[in-house]
């Protein structure tokens, strides 16, 4: 298996639930481990927009490598989302690699059934793992 030398990851949640706080301590502790690290937040337009809604899309796109980097880079390899109406809307966006790992909380499911099996669907027809 060859190894990867740059790394890119998104955590996505509502605004408000701590995505941007998580990512801030996570490049910490990679920049104490000596890695190189590239943060770019995902700010909502909103200032308190409703939970549960594309516009509640707040978060951090983290790039990684073992090396100097100027950018944020262009594809995500692994996603954590904190429900399906933000993986929908940032399945728009078109910026994973072919392949992603993206971890979808489950909690909503069963209120929201249809909506997350649909968006499974589409993840995985776009060549994306759900898990």
């Amino acid at each position: 298996m060859q190894k990867k030398n740059n790394f890119r990851f998104e955590l996505l949640m509502d605004a408000g639930n701590g995505a941007q706080k998580a990512g801030d301590i996570l490049i910490k502790a990679f920049a104490k481990k000596g890695v190189y690290v590239f943060i770019e937040p995902i700010i909502p337009a909103e200032i308190s927009p409703p939970k549960r809604t594309p516009f509640s899309l707040s978060g951090a796109v983290i790039r990684l490598s073992d090396s100097d980097i100027t950018n944020i880079g262009s594809f995500s390899d692994l996603v954590l989302v904190e429900h399906e109406i933000l993986l929908e809307r940032r399945l728009q966006d078109q910026e994973f690699t072919e392949g992603c790992t993206i971890l979808l909380d489950l909690g909503s499911k069963k209120r929201a059934q249809d909506a997350y099996e649909a968006v499974e669907k589409k993840a995985a027809d776009a060549g994306y793992n759900v898990v």
